[in-house]
């Protein structure tokens, strides 16, 4: 079954080479790791505890990742037609790099004093007690940060196409106040905004930077847990890392296995799905004026067990489901059908969006949109405040910091 699934993909990509001579696309950054994991866990994890992904779910997403693909290609086409109806102009825009380094100077600033603040007053017992939740980001100063996570994108790619290593060292600083959260799709999703925004501006760093954020990104995953065991004066086998980094990746789609086997409830529908990513948001705002939130049902899965290591440390369980997975839940063949050609729809239109168009906030606003679903594989990142607040983000703070902005017709 996963040579069916292997196939289906090949033909997409190679149509996706025929028609657009490159392979920076929607359907490769989105569906591919729903194809890697299933591949990888049934080939490889399964020998080593974890449950098959079961053939069921693998026509489900094969399913999946072909209605996301006609939806791109529609998407494609209405981008193309409103382009040749703007190509008579092109917007420029200049930005005040000087104002966005001390701005992301300033931030950095507060940040780092936040942490010695709350360092200070809580003691380290305390802050290792609860897992590293104290230094978790809050308030005035977690909106701030967030404020510059577009920032740190441009930052690193003026720095890296004008070799200013004062720009590349503001970037690593970033990543390493994010990484002080101890929230690891914090960091990750900064470091694939970067990458991603880079790609867009220079496709030439997409495939010489693929490598390296990899390995950042599972570096990243590994050191928040090495770090916080020294911390706490722990020390676990090194199968831990392996096993809890799989589990973190193939999670998410091993529990499809779950709601397959009857495990959709009927209390979970197209609305709780829908309150759960526009609400996300708008709940920041009522919960502090109100007190309540506005959620919706939840899948109510709960931890499934997912895999019998043999490295001695019982069972591993995980809670989360992948997005294909999530829309599955609602338990409605036609709204999922309608929901991934939306969804490869709507990508696509963005995407595009970003490489067609010159303003850098419609560039953020795809690499932020994009980042956050690639990780689609773990879980529906949309259903946070976070990601939706970058997304904001990246739609206005570079204007801020523009200094020029005309437009230039052509003959």
């Amino acid at each position: 079954m996963e040579w069916f699934l292997i196939l289906i993909f090949i033909c997409i990509i190679v149509l996706i080479y025929i028609f657009k001579k490159s392979i920076f696309d929607v359907n490769i950054l989105i569906m591919g790791p729903y194809i890697l994991i299933i591949v990888i866990n049934n080939w490889i994890a399964t020998n080593f505890g974890y449950q098959e992904i079961l053939p069921e779910v693998i026509i489900i997403i094969a399913s999946a990742v072909l209605f996301f693909y006609f939806g791109t290609i529609v998407g494609g086409s209405l981008i193309q037609k409103i382009g040749i109806r703007r190509r008579k102009f092109k917007q420029c825009s200049i930005l005040n790099m000087k104002r966005i380094e001390y701005y992301v100077v300033f931030v950095l600033v507060i940040r780092f004093f936040d942490l010695v603040y709350k360092y200070i007053v809580n003691g380290f017992n305390f802050m290792i007690s609860n897992d590293f939740e104290a230094m978790q980001m809050t308030g005035i100063v977690a909106h701030l940060f967030l404020s510059i996570y577009p920032l740190l994108a441009v930052l690193f790619y003026k720095g890296l196409k004008g070799k200013n290593k004062t720009y590349i060292v503001l970037v690593c600083l970033g990543v390493l106040l994010t990484f002080a959260s101890f929230i690891k799709y914090h960091t990750i999703s900064l470091v694939l905004i970067i990458y991603l925004y880079t790609s867009i501006k220079d496709k030439k760093y997409l495939l010489k930077g693929a490598r390296l954020v990899m390995i950042g990104i599972i570096a990243i995953f590994v050191l928040n847990y090495f770090v916080s065991f020294v911390l706490r004066s722990l020390d676990v086998d090194n199968s831990f890392y392996i096993y809890h980094l799989w589990t973190y990746i193939a999670g998410g789609s091993i529990n499809f296995n779950w709601l397959v086997q009857g495990g959709v409830s009927n209390k979970y529908d197209i609305i709780d799905l829908l309150i759960k990513i526009f609400m996300a948001f708008p709940n920041m705002f009522i919960n502090k004026i109100t007190g309540i939130s506005i959620i919706g049902n939840d899948v109510g899965m709960g931890f499934q067990n997912i895999c019998a290591s043999n490295s001695g440390m019982s069972f591993l369980r995980s809670n989360v489901i992948n997005t294909i997975a999530q829309v599955y839940a609602i338990n409605n063949k036609l709204l999922f059908v309608i929901i991934m050609y939306c969804w490869g729809f709507m990508s696509e239109f963005i995407f595009n969006l970003g490489m067609r168009r010159k303003e850098e906030s419609y560039k953020l606003f795809a690499a932020t949109f994009i980042s956050f679903n690639l990780l689609s594989f773990f879980a529906n990142y949309f259903a946070l405040s976070v990601p939706m607040e970058l997304l904001i983000w990246s739609c206005f703070i570079t204007r801020i910091f523009k200094v020029k902005n005309k437009r230039q017709y052509k003959l």
